[in-house]
């Protein structure tokens, strides 16, 4: 059996311990640290970005809102952002265009210059150029290694937009992270890139500040749903409700969810993958911080 830690996030308040086995296991521990009290999220993102070396910010922008959500907290700060938006390529042609229209309207509209970088999946994967970004971290999820190769596409400050902890409805519990997405931070560091690879979790304040508008929001409006059909609906509710303006609604990405498997069988490389690394559980813990914002005395969670 084999330990491997790391940490990430502002102060290393969050510590990631992965532990193999016949089924791997994979806990992040929301450590409690000292937090300074803000009373905007603004704020506490001028914060995080008060760590780049130079004046630009790169936005690895998806098209999505929570990218969407840091470029936009960039404008209200006066900071120089720039959206980086990865264009999918299977035979030469695009196969991310829901997340291409998404972006470029945005980026119109708000007069942002978007930075579109194109990358030929196909040959990515069919040359296993994937293996090289995810095996040092048992990553299973394919399309892992494409956010990770953008990164290293940067020049600047590069910046993920990521999630909060979400809280439950019916316990005081938050979703566990899953292991697969809590290595931007590390590739990073491991290849000399400076940057967030979390923005929205970068700090305990960032992560406290989403989840008590989220528990606020759904005490408001009950009737909004978190399923996982409804989570852009009430996602724009949250970052309406945060300051972050009337973004517009859209269904969550088509880019790699319903690609055809004639054109990239993405369930093949996830496949190979496991196969490889195998099945890891994911769980969360968390100290007084959370415990106090969720109101339970619950302070461990396996279960999604």
């Amino acid at each position: 059996m084999i330990e491997r830690v790391h940490h990430s996030g502002k102060q290393d308040y969050l510590k990631h311990t992965f532990t193999t086995g016949t089924v791997s296991k994979f806990n992040t521990e929301i450590r409690d640290v000292p937090v300074n009290p803000y009373t905007d999220i603004f704020s506490i993102f001028n914060e995080h970005l008060l760590e780049r070396p130079g004046g630009t910010v790169e936005v690895l922008y998806s098209g999505g809102l929570d990218s969407e959500a840091v470029l936009i907290a960039c404008d209200k700060l006066h900071i120089h952002s720039v959206p980086v938006t990865m264009r999918l390529l299977v035979n030469d042609c695009p196969i991310n265009t829901h997340d291409l229209y998404y972006s470029e309207k945005f980026c119109r509209e708000h007069k942002f210059d978007q930075r579109i970088i194109d990358l030929n999946v196909d040959k990515f994967f069919e040359n296993g150029d994937h293996i090289r970004y995810l095996s040092p971290y048992s990553i299973i999820e394919p399309h892992v290694a494409t956010h990770l190769w953008l990164l290293e596409q940067c020049s600047e400050f590069p910046v993920i937009g990521g999630d909060y902890c979400w809280p439950w409805v019916t316990r005081s519990t938050i979703s566990p992270y899953r292991n697969s997405y809590c290595y931007y931070d590390k590739f990073m560091r491991d290849n000399g890139i400076t940057g967030i690879g979390n923005m929205l979790s970068h700090s305990l304040e960032s992560n406290l500040f989403f989840m008590q508008a989220h528990l606020s929001l759904l005490r408001e409006r009950p009737e909004l749903s978190t399923d996982h059909t409804n989570i852009p609906i009430f996602k724009q509710a949250l970052l309406s409700k945060m300051g972050f303006g009337e973004l517009t609604t859209r269904f969550r990405s088509y880019g790699w969810e319903n690609i055809s498997a004639s054109l990239l069988n993405k369930g093949l490389y996830k496949f190979q993958l496991v196969k490889q690394h195998g099945m890891t559980t994911d769980s969360i813990s968390w100290g007084d911080a959370v415990a106090n914002i969720l109101g339970g005395e619950e302070r461990y969670n396996d279960k999604f």
